[in-house]
């Protein structure tokens, strides 16, 4: 078996670019995350599982909601004429009195569903890929029958986004094939993996219980051969338990993590994230032992599971998190330490936050930073305020930055704004502009504006767009039609359409419908039209597959989970 040794936030940049992730229609990562790598963007150092930026790539979704702010913006359910954001895709007739109500739920299904059902019939297998996936998102039960045709496809790409899809139609009528391709040792692992997170996402008794059979080596008479459980399955499966919302698991759950006998480490880990997900405080007194393990990955996990579960009176959980952020070997688990007390609060670690944030290595200041900034530490601004005018390396001050603007510091507003429309590192810039947009600055619209209008770095564009999409900018969803149209190439055009499935008007479907449908065009760009129609239709304002990523350990992720967690 093989381990990724790289994050989230790698996978985003590598798999951005490669055939899984293209073929699903993925790669946006969320608010702030880096946009997938391209062939105009200059070289930069190699992504780190320490780095600041890989923890914020795989958790961002928990404290920047951009649907969110979306939504608001257009009244709460939508409104069918893009909530007054002048959108030019041809509303004509479909704009309501003021006090009329818009339901988003039956636009998407009459406008858009029909659109993608089609495209699972088109000539590229690619836009066929990104069809599955989209309907997963869509989540209408009907297009169970359309997906299970896709089941049957001559391309691996789309027959594996159709068992995904399957499971994020959270529907009991998709088990039975999920049920069959997890057990099924001539599968790939891969195809495996996702039936296994379908399951999961599926939840309740009847999923669980599959998954727990799966695990169960007992199960291995049950097939000639066995059931051929590799490393990569079993920390599969063990994430979807932990998704699957069946509390009822956790004690099984929680004597394999315990035996320390029933998995190797590097598996074992993954147990404790789902009992962590679980809510099993009765894990508590096992998850202190893991911090304590001689490998890297049971401590990392073990970090990270305790900040979910614990509380600040939790006296045992604070002072070993609080020796872990201060003293632990490994950067990953001092960091996941860091982010555990200040997930957990109270005065302890509010105080331990701080003294890495004054104190620490130059590695470990850049996460105290957000460690400080997410739970809304105030007391913590003179000393950001300070390490964001002194620090010189980019990636280190735009984690500064960043932490300002998730504290909603007006004081720095002046230096941010400079920095974002100024002609510095493209990845200050890039934090420098989700920090204005965080910081909900409205009087820097017009700067932002003009940087998607004018930039050249597509990264930097799509940037600025994320900004006006969170300062909810009457001005946003025309220009990004406009890029996604008329673009200089397929990186801003792709970009556009990505930004538009998040922060576009229900109108903005069909324009993206109308690129999707073209076979004459560019096969990328088409893609990603069809995946953007998935996200703009999409029923959950978090992402289902965000799931995956957050509060995991992209320390120590397996090849299936770091894709499943590139298709945003």
């Amino acid at each position: 078996m093989r381990f990724m040794t790289t994050t989230l936030l790698a996978a985003a940049a590598v798999l951005g670019s490669a055939a899984p992730a293209l073929a699903h229609g993925g790669g946006y990562r969320g608010p702030g995350a880096k946009t997938p790598a391209d062939p105009t963007a200059p070289v930069g150092k190699p992504a780190s599982t320490a780095d600041w930026e890989a923890w914020w790539a795989a958790n961002a979704w928990r404290y920047v909601n951009l649907r969110e702010r979306v939504r608001e913006r257009d009244g709460g359910g939508g409104s069918a004429s893009g909530g007054g954001l002048g959108v030019t895709t041809g509303g004509e007739g479909l704009n309501p009195a003021p006090e009329s109500t818009f339901d988003r739920r039956s636009y998407f299904e009459k406008e858009v569903l029909p659109v993608v059902t089609e495209l699972l019939a088109d000539e590229d297998a690619e836009v066929r890929s990104a069809a599955t996936v989209a309907l997963g998102k869509m989540g209408f039960p009907r297009s169970i029958l359309d997906l299970r045709k896709s089941l049957r496809d001559e391309v691996r790409d789309v027959r594996d986004g159709a068992v995904l899809a399957l499971g994020m139609i959270q529907d009991g009528l998709a088990m039975e094939e999920l049920r069959a391709r997890l057990l099924d040792p001539k599968e790939q692992d891969r195809t495996r993996s996702f039936a296994a997170v379908g399951l999961g996402l599926i939840g309740g008794e009847e999923a669980a219980g599959i998954l727990q059979g799966f695990l169960d080596p007992a199960a291995d008479a049950s097939r000639a051969g066995g059931l051929r459980r590799t490393d990569h399955l079993e920390a599969s499966t063990l994430t979807a338990l932990g998704l699957s919302r069946r509390a009822a698991v956790a004690a099984a759950l929680r004597r394999d993590y315990a035996s320390a006998t029933r998995y190797p480490p590097a598996v074992r880990a993954f147990a404790a994230i789902a009992l962590a997900r679980l809510g099993d405080r009765e894990a508590i007194p096992f998850l202190l032992q893991g911090l304590e393990h001689d490998r890297e990955p049971m401590r990392q996990s073990a970090a990270i599971a305790l900040g979910v579960l614990g509380k600040p009176e939790d006296g045992a959980v604070v002072k070993a998190l609080v020796a872990g952020a201060q003293g632990d070997k490994d950067a990953n688990t001092r960091q996941f330490c860091i982010m555990a007390l200040s997930r957990i609060g109270g005065e302890t670690a509010r105080e331990t936050v701080r003294r890495v944030l004054d104190k620490g290595s130059a590695l470990d200041r850049p996460i105290a930073a957000l460690g400080a900034a997410l739970p809304g530490d105030r007391e913590a601004l003179p000393a950001l305020r300070r390490l964001f005018r002194e620090e010189k390396t980019p990636d280190l001050k735009g984690a500064f930055g960043l932490a300002l603007g998730l504290l909603r510091d007006e004081e720095s507003l002046p230096d941010l704004r400079k920095l974002a429309v100024g002609k510095v590192d493209r990845g200050l810039r890039i934090y420098c502009l989700l920090a204005i947009g965080l910081t909900d600055d409205k009087a820097s619209g017009k700067a932002v504006r003009e940087v998607v209008e004018t930039e050249n770095d597509p990264a930097v564009k799509m940037a600025a767009a994320t900004c006006l999409g969170l300062l909810q900018d009457p001005g946003t969803v025309p220009v990004l039609e406009r890029l996604a149209a008329e673009g200089d190439n397929v990186f801003v055009r792709s970009g556009a359409l990505r930004l538009l499935g998040e922060v576009g008007s229900p109108l903005s479907s069909r324009l993206l419908a109308r690129i999707a449908r073209d076979p004459k065009d560019n096969s990328v760009v088409r893609m990603t039209a069809t995946g953007a129609l998935g996200n703009l239709a999409d029923r959950s304002v978090v992402p289902l597959l965000a799931q995956v990523s957050i509060d995991g350990n992209y320390a120590s992720a397996v090849d299936p989970l770091v894709e499943i967690a590139t298709i945003m």
